[in-house]
């Protein structure tokens, strides 16, 4: 088969040969119906190969033929669709086909121009009036059915990249919850997520209660209008930035607090918000401070 370095591609050459078995290739078998009813033909299938152009597995109509099939040249029939509408002319060919009389075939490969499989139609009676015209609709159906193989494996890599992304984020959130350090999360939208025990301990305040926009009641009035609106210029920059600012405590004292903010993408360069770490400014850098600022 033809390879390509496109991450489609490689999901296809992973050793899962067998695209067919995939979920919602229901399909797939939809479409190789469409085709037999199509075409009128008792023989309509598409057949999926696997390592040295070996069938793996099939799907569609007149399974009782796809035995003989098999034994037709895969290597002309992945590289352009072909045509026996007679095959008592072709005796060489007709050997072991049984009662088939008609053959034609329309390859079936990929975005990533891998050819992964063949889409079949036969008959136990010849077809001399199949035209030009009919070729070009079998490779047009194949074009459909490579379609959905496509957009199968595309839409297994998403549902495997999001499993990656919530396993990631489960272990995030148990390491978080150990550290000493105030962390939280903010989603894409700028609202909080997450904050960690560290949080909850300095607050004196639920989880719940910080949740949105419900840690802006942690801010001291005076500066949180600056402070807002420093922190979504920051935001919306999507960029590292640290704030300084001061922040409610659970003994009812403000304490300047350094947040350090990290913004956070998925490996396909999606954005998915931020993480802020706090820590407490003490000493004469605290007393030095007067006046909400980002560094």
């Amino acid at each position: 088969m033809r390879r390509s370095s496109n991450s489609t591609c490689e999901d296809l050459a992973s050793g899962r040969d067998d695209i067919l078995g995939r979920d919602g290739i229901s399909q797939v078998r939809s479409l190789a119906d469409l085709v037999g009813r199509f075409f009128r033909v008792p023989v309509a299938y598409a057949a999926m190969l696997g390592l040295h152009d070996r069938v793996v597995s099939c799907i569609g109509s007149g399974n009782a033929y796809w035995k003989y099939l098999t034994t037709l040249p895969s290597n002309r029939s992945l590289v352009a669709p072909m045509v026996i509408r007679d095959l008592r002319e072709s005796p060489a060919l007709a050997a072991g086909l049984g009662n088939l009389q008609f053959f034609a075939s329309a390859p079936i490969g990929t975005l990533c121009a891998q050819n992964v499989g063949v889409l079949v139609i036969a008959d136990r009676m010849a077809r001399p009036e199949f035209s030009r015209l009919d070729l070009e609709t079998l490779v047009e159906m194949a074009a459909m059915i490579a379609c959905r193989i496509d957009l199968g494996v595309l839409v297994d890599q998403s549902n495997e990249s999001q499993l990656r992304y919530l396993d990631a984020e489960k272990r995030f959130l148990i390491l978080a919850n150990l550290a000493d350090t105030l962390i939280a999360c903010h989603g894409a939208d700028g609202r909080c997520t997450f904050v960690n025990d560290a949080w909850v301990k300095f607050t004196g305040r639920s989880s719940q209660q910080e949740m949105g926009d419900g840690w802006y009641e942690l801010i001291q009035l005076e500066h949180r209008e600056r402070i807002l609106t420093l922190y979504w210029q920051a935001l919306h920059a999507r960029q590292p930035f640290t704030l300084d600012l001061p922040l409610h405590r659970h003994d009812g004292a403000f304490r300047w607090m350094r947040a350090s903010t990290t913004p956070r993408f998925l490996n396909d360069a999606t954005y998915v918000g931020f993480i802020v770490c706090l820590t407490e400014v003490a000493g004469e850098e605290a007393a030095a401070i007067d006046t909400p600022r980002i560094q």
